[in-house]
């Protein structure tokens, strides 16, 4: 008898070893599914992107107070016609346009700027973890729907068996009513288990493909 104990304890841990990285490699390409398919994430990554932009447009914002000009004068189309001559005629002219204004307004826009995108990234990230947590969660969820389903559809079928034979010793007559009874009632109440158990399973099912974006039977 101990032999046979610790030969299923072997098996037991083994085939547990051998499940584990199963579960691990689909949790990671359900996770990987979810990051690329969930909308709210490509909204996110959308509004992120939108933000660096107008940070680096608020940037560029110092340039338009800068001016120049091209000064079209005598020198500039004959300059030979002004040689020895005393008159300066600058042919480019620059300059710095910049009001009270533009100099608080400038800074705050570019500050405000900055912090919508620490926002942004912050939203996306707080996203990206709830998106692979939820994911593991409701992936973890259906593993064990799933799990108890096919043991209730085993138990059932075996019942089923039980009932069968006891229907047919009941019609010749050599079980009583009372344990007939007894057997049909356990049988019923088995079948509302196991459908039960299968409708658990189907929502599980669904809430993990709502994260993906695509049937799990589509996953290699």
């Amino acid at each position: 008898m101990k032999i046979y104990i610790l030969i299923f304890l072997i098996s037991t841990i083994t085939l547990a070893q051998n499940n584990e990285q199963p579960y691990e490699y689909m949790e990671e390409k359900l996770v990987k599914l979810a990051l690329e398919n969930y909308p709210k994430i490509k909204a996110l990554e959308h509004n992120t992107e939108a933000a660096i932009a107008n940070f680096k447009l608020t940037r560029l914002s110092w340039s338009e107070q800068i001016i120049g000009q091209f000064n079209i004068n005598e020198a500039t189309i004959n300059p030979s016609s002004t040689q020895g001559e005393s008159n300066f005629y600058p042919r480019y002219l620059f300059g710095l346009r910049l009001t009270l204004g533009n100099f608080i307004r400038i800074p705050l826009q570019s500050k405000m700027a900055k912090e919508q995108v620490k926002t942004s990234l912050s939203e996306y990230d707080m996203q990206v973890q709830f998106i692979k947590n939820e994911t593991k969660r409701r992936y973890s969820m259906y593993v064990s729907k799933y799990e108890n389903f096919k043991l209730r559809a085993q138990a059932l079928a075996d019942m089923q068996t039980i009932y069968k034979i006891s229907t047919t010793k009941f019609e010749k007559g050599d079980i009583k009513y009372d344990e007939f009874s007894k057997i049909k009632s356990d049988f019923l109440q088995m079948q509302e288990t196991k459908n039960i158990a299968e409708a658990e399973y189907r929502i599980s099912k669904y809430n993990v493909e709502e994260m993906v974006g695509v049937a799990l039977e589509t996953i290699d």
